[in-house]
This record gives C-alpha cells, structure tokens and sequence, in this order.
C-alpha cells in the first residue's frame, strides 16, 4: 500500500466515507443492518504486514466505536490455515457481541450453498452460491460509491496541486 502512496490515514479516511455513504444512503434507518463478506482466496501469509494487520484494527475499531450495532454478521470466506495465527491478535479488540457474529466459512461450505443461509439468494453473487447476475463491483450502488470516492480524489488532488504551486509562488517573490 505504503508503495502506491496510500497511507493508514487515506484507508482510515475511505473506512469512514464507506461508512457514511453506506449509513446515510443505502442503509439510513436505526434499525438497518449489513452482512459484511471479506473472500480471503488467494491471500497469501506474505500479504499480510504489519501495515495490513494495523489497517484492520483500524476498521475494526471504528466500525466497532461508531456503528456498533449496525452489523449482523461477518462472513469470513476461503480461510487459509495461518489466518489463525492473526485472528489471535484482532480477537482480543472485538467485543463479545462482534465475536459472536463473525461466521468462518471454509471452499466446501460454500460450494455446498452455505452462505445462503446468511444472504438472499438474489442478492447473492453466482460465484457465491446466488443467483444475482450482477458481477462483483458493479451494482448500480458500488458504482455510485466510486463516483463519490473519484470526485473526491480528484478534489484532493487539486488542492495539493493548488497549495503546491501556491508555495512556489512564494518561493519566487522571495527570491
């Protein structure tokens, strides 16, 4: 991430418009509730850093401060062996209600239509068991998101543009 000049500080923002865009738009009553899915196939141990380890406490934490009783469930799919291994550490961090809702599902129970028992089928991907035909990422409200998440990249860009040659004005009227 570090490499691509993405920091913990642009995740923790994009966590929070994610959020908001997902309590204030798609989901806007109290009562509302989402199933989060986090597909772990072809992560590999050597993905997660310390960086990646630090970004999902992050999450976590804020999910968990500001929305603490909006989520149902967490589906945790295609779970490789070592996963334990940083479970122990995030664990810890979760209360007993978030531990409770967190659903580890291995290759078979998916194939055999497990997930069914968490999500309609008809807002289900095909490549989880559902009969949604609308691919992963373009629903018309992911769309909308990156729309948002682009407008405000670019806008963020602008303003470091603007402020950067702002400042090599001032440099020249001091020379």
């Amino acid at each position: 991430m570090l490499r691509q000049g993405v920091d913990l500080s642009d995740l923790t923002k994009h966590i929070i418009l994610q959020q908001e865009f997902l309590w204030g738009t798609l989901q806007p009553a109290q009562s509302d509730r989402v199933t989060l899915v986090m597909d772990l196939k072809g992560v590999s141990f050597a993905d997660v850093t310390g960086e990646v380890v630090n970004f999902a406490k992050t999450a976590v934490g804020l999910t968990s401060t500001h929305y603490p009783a909006r989520s149902c469930r967490m589906l945790i799919l295609f779970v490789p062996g070592w996963f334990n291994l940083i479970f122990r550490f995030i664990k810890p961090m979760l209360n007993e209600d978030t531990k409770r809702k967190i659903v580890f599902l291995d290759e078979r129970e998916i194939r055999e239509g497990a997930m069914l028992q968490y999500i309609e089928g008809e807002f289900l991907p095909k490549e989880y068991g559902g009969t949604c035909e609308v691919p992963l990422g373009e629903s018309p409200f992911e769309v909308q998101l990156r729309g948002i998440v682009d407008a405000a990249g670019a806008a963020a860009a602008a303003a470091v543009a603007a402020a950067k040659k702002e400042e090599e004005g001032e440099e020249e009227e001091e020379d």
